[in-house]
């Protein structure tokens, strides 16, 4: 502790200085594909492939692989080899260098990939954390509302929810489509007075002439459907 104290800068100066060091000592090849794959909690090598784009020579299998036998801060997450991690520490550190190397816009390209690449293998939480990451709780939205229809038809409530409980209610009350998502979640739970404000919501927003059709025909259907149940008449 005596000489921490005595050290300039503080454990945090030391402790980037510490991985600049590892960093330096690795293979020229491996340095900026290491900082890129810190951006995601887990990886696998087709995923880091695909954040990697043309900007690197070598493969996330290769970097993988590489990471294994070096005993770098990886740690295996199942028992086939696919999945990986850093170690949390490790991670938030090669974060700092990346923000350092590349800039804002450079690393935000790096997130969409990800969110890309999570959306199409069907992993949706980590495809949102990735756009919600740089900020862009438009594309968030628009993922959830590209998945609602397979998510209500399979009963699958909890994980919607789940998924638009990660962006702001006044997000949510601003657009039409996740208002109707918004209405179906509330429907699940019984709450009939909010229910009627959504509705409420729904019939003031001003819905995209591309969306207009689609959430206006389904919200009609909704709204029938709710008066006759709430009725009792249930044939």
């Amino acid at each position: 502790e005596g000489i921490l104290e005595g050290l300039a800068g503080g454990l945090q100066n030391i402790s980037e200085y510490l991985i600049a060091e590892v960093l330096s000592n690795l293979p020229h090849e491996m340095q900026h594909p290491i900082l890129m794959s810190s951006i995601s909690n887990r990886f696998c090598g087709e995923l880091l492939d695909t954040i990697f784009g043309s900007q690197s020579k070598i493969s996330g299998k290769e970097m993988i692989s590489f990471l294994r036998k070096s005993n770098i801060f990886l740690i295996d997450l199942d028992r086939y080899g696919k999945w990986f991690r850093f170690h949390h520490l490790f991670q938030d550190l090669l974060q700092t260098q990346l923000a350092k190397h590349d800039a804002e816009a450079q690393i935000k390209q790096y997130h969409l990939r990800a969110s890309r690449w999570f959306e199409d293998h069907g992993y949706l939480e980590e495809a949102i954390d990735h756009v919600l990451t740089i900020g862009d709780l438009h594309r968030a939205g628009f993922i959830i509302k590209r998945h609602r229809l397979a998510l209500l038809n399979s009963n699958n409530y909890y994980q919607l929810e789940h998924l638009q409980r990660k962006l702001p209610m006044s997000v949510v009350e601003s657009d039409p489509g996740l208002v109707l998502i918004e209405m179906y979640l509330q429907w699940n739970h019984g709450n009939f007075p909010r229910l009627g404000e959504l509705e409420e919501l729904l019939k003031e927003a001003d819905i995209a002439e591309n969306e207009e059709t689609e959430i206006t025909a389904e919200s009609y259907f909704f709204t029938g459907f709710n008066a006759f149940f709430l009725r009792g008449d249930l044939a």
